[in-house]
């Protein structure tokens, strides 16, 4: 529904580091929009290509042209020649950021979704997946008079699709140095970010792994379907793509720790989100792989990644040092397997998926337990009628808290990317961004 909020958890460690505080502390939530000439909001729900689809539909992605920043079209933040901490969440619905700043100063990322990294990364490119977040410092000292853009420059869909819009969603916001230096003190940023929680603990011991598929394939009407399932030949009933209503495959114990892999399959990077646990990433590699249909239980068209295929390309990356924290939310990039590691604490079940919305909603979505697997669950099998989805109790009680849009006692103020008309005030009623082709039943895309 486009709701989407903040809210901040605090300790010692954070309050001994004399980080900025508001109003030089600022939360910017970022999302993408389109409206129709009257300024109503406009969600594209038709398919041109395929008329005898319902209307309305779903379509595989969501994007808009018009970048909100709190709410704010294109905003301007004015600001002093000091240290501001921003608090940045990507609450789009598919879009990737690949955020730099017009004057090339560079960001200084300080924590990551889920606390603070061991010391600050200087990035030239802050990159933020729908659901990720990202802690960061920039310092306008000796900027006085600049007005500092920032640019973004990831494809949609990510990585590989189409260019960037540079009048458009290829700008965020804007920042002026305006304001007169007050006398709250512009402390140094200290080179231990946890000097009394210490460092981030690794995730040592896994007692399994676990593969999962990420894959594309399409539902019963034809729609390009995003899915998830698993790759573990000793369980032939399962193997491969599974939907939502499906018997739980994921059943960590209480207390175990396991690593994840994650090969995508698809065209497209998925940014995954694992419900009540912080992991770490361990690495990402290329991968080869045969993949055969499957018709899922709901009649969807799904595949299958013989194990025994797999063939690891090249040496695994280590995850880039502003991913090095506790991680709920990371990239899958096409053609590779991610590997995290989890310790699983809380006893009960969750959820994992896709944080592109318009994925998670269409099937690429799948619950995990944690703890001794209830007789209901264990006999749970997909006895939902074809289209439909079982909804989860915890999304029926969500709620989202709204928006605070003030920085600084000052209203975040448009910022109109040219002539001071905004670009993507309309949107036509056009054909969705055409797709690629779907590689199903050849070789897996991993390692192309």
């Amino acid at each position: 529904m486009g709701l989407a909020g903040n809210y901040f958890i605090r300790d010692a460690n954070e309050e001994a580091l004399s980080l900025p505080k508001p109003p030089y502390e600022v939360a910017l939530l970022i999302q993408d929009r389109s409206f129709l000439a009257d300024g109503e909001l406009f969600y594209a729900h038709q398919d041109p290509a395929a008329p005898g689809l319902p209307n309305p539909t779903h379509l595989p992605e969501n994007f808009g042209d018009v970048v909100l920043v709190n709410g704010v079209a294109w905003p301007l933040l004015e600001v002093e020649p000091r240290k501001y901490r921003f608090r940045v969440l990507n609450g789009s619905d598919s879009r990737v950021y690949d955020m730099s700043l017009s004057n090339r100063m560079p960001f200084i990322q300080i924590g990551s979704d889920l606390g603070l990294l061991n010391a600050p990364v200087e990035l030239q490119v802050l990159s933020l997946a729908p659901g990720e977040r990202a802690d960061i410092i920039l310092d306008f000292a000796r900027m006085e008079g600049q007005t500092i853009v920032i640019g973004n420059s990831a494809a949609a869909p990510y990585p590989d699709g189409d260019p960037v819009d540079a009048a458009t969603a290829g700008q965020v916001m804007a920042f002026r140095v305006n304001q007169p230096l007050s006398r709250v003190p512009d402390r140094p940023l200290p080179s231990n970010l946890r000097p009394l929680s210490g460092p981030v603990p690794a995730i040592t011991r896994a007692i399994r792994t676990r593969k999962i598929l990420l894959f594309e394939g399409t539902d019963a009407r034809g729609r390009l379907q995003t899915m998830a399932g698993i790759v573990d030949s000793s369980r032939p009933a399962l193997n491969g793509t599974l939907v939502f209503t499906d018997p739980i495959t994921e059943n960590p114990q209480l207390g175990d720790t396991e690593v994840w892999e994650f090969y995508n399959s698809s065209a497209d990077a998925h940014p995954i989100h694992m419900h009540l646990v912080d992991f770490r990433i361990l690495g990402r590699q290329k991968f080869k792989g045969t993949i055969t249909p499957k018709t899922n239980s709901d009649g969807s068209e799904g595949g299958v990644l013989d194990e025994a295929s797999i063939n690891l390309l090249g040496k695994a990356r280590p995850p880039s040092r502003e991913e090095a924290g506790k991680k709920d939310t990371a990239k899958m990039f096409p053609g590779e397997v991610t590997r995290v590691a989890a310790r699983f604490t809380r006893p009960g079940e969750y959820v994992y998926h896709c944080h592109i919305l318009s994925h998670e909603d269409h099937q690429m979505m799948r619950p995990y337990f944690v703890g001794q697997l209830p007789r209901a669950l264990r006999r749970r099998s997909s006895r939902a009628p074809e289209g439909s989805m079982r909804t989860p109790s915890f999304l029926r009680r969500h709620h989202a808290d709204s928006l605070d849009l003030r920085a600084g006692g000052r209203v975040l103020g448009g910022l109109l990317p040219r002539g001071g008309a905004a670009p993507g005030g309309r949107h036509p009623a056009a054909p969705p961004r055409p797709r690629r082709a779907h590689p199903r039943w050849r070789r897996a895309r991993a390692g192309r």
